[in-house]
């Protein structure tokens, strides 16, 4: 990608909007970008954290372990999302999660030294930053609250509804990276698909989930309220 694709790129995300050209020129200059094909790693846990992502193409899994193994899909990134943005926490130093091409991905980087020296002359920046980053923490409020608190069915529409909404309507998740984002057994959430998808509500072949964004609202609405429209999207990824 050159300077200037990158740049009308940098101008289009929903996350980068607010900045004006000055600091995306420089953004475009300083965050060279990689094409990951799927099935590869961004990064693992264990590795430094010493990047922040930018992705411009295609999906990407963040996935945490538990001791045993157990796999926890913690977000899914799409086209202008940001993720690994947790470099910037105190003394973190090594990655915790694992960052997935979920299909083929081409990924700007940024690194932390480069981070905070835009942060400190462009006080912009770093105020968009932290508006993205107080909506994901949020949207992690939003998720604790679901899981106490609601059933299968309303974690997975509620879930479905928010990446359509982020994302577009196909949505490339596999029954079982549903099932890893809501806390449930794959069975558990295959059953609730097959009846979403009776209801005319969803879709779902080839790897990919196709959400009616319409009906599923008011599916959401009448069992108890509307998600919450956190209109930036920074997946969490240390």
């Amino acid at each position: 990608m050159d300077l200037s694709e990158k740049l009308i790129w940098l101008r289009r995300s929903r996350l980068l909007e607010m900045l004006d050209d000055e600091i995306l020129q420089e953004l475009a200059r300083v965050s060279p970008d990689r094409r990951y094909g799927t099935g590869d790693t961004i990064f693992a846990p264990g590795d430094e954290a010493s990047s922040l992502y930018l992705l411009k193409q295609g999906s990407v899994l963040l996935i945490r372990y538990s001791p045993d193994g157990k796999e926890k899909v913690v977000g899914l990134a799409g086209p202008g999302d940001l993720f690994g943005e947790l470099l910037l926490t105190p003394n973190l130093g090594r990655r915790r999660s694992h960052a997935l091409a979920r299909e083929e991905a081409v990924v700007c980087s940024l690194s932390r030294e480069r981070l905070l020296g835009l942060m400190a002359r462009r006080p912009q920046l770093a105020i968009e930053l932290i508006r993205v980053l107080a909506t994901r923490l949020l949207q992690s409020h939003d998720e604790i609250e679901a899981l106490s608190f609601e059933s299968t069915e309303s974690r997975v529409a509620r879930t479905l509804l928010r990446l359509a909404q982020e994302q577009g309507e196909s949505i490339p998740l596999t029954h079982e990276h549903v099932a890893r984002l809501v806390g449930a057994s794959r069975e558990t959430v295959t059953g609730v698909l097959g009846r979403l998808r009776r209801a005319g509500l969803i879709d779902f072949r080839y790897g990919r989930i196709t959400v009616n964004q319409q009906r599923l609202r008011e599916r959401v609405a009448n069992s108890g309220g509307t998600p919450a429209d956190h209109s930036s999207s920074l997946v969490s990824g240390t």
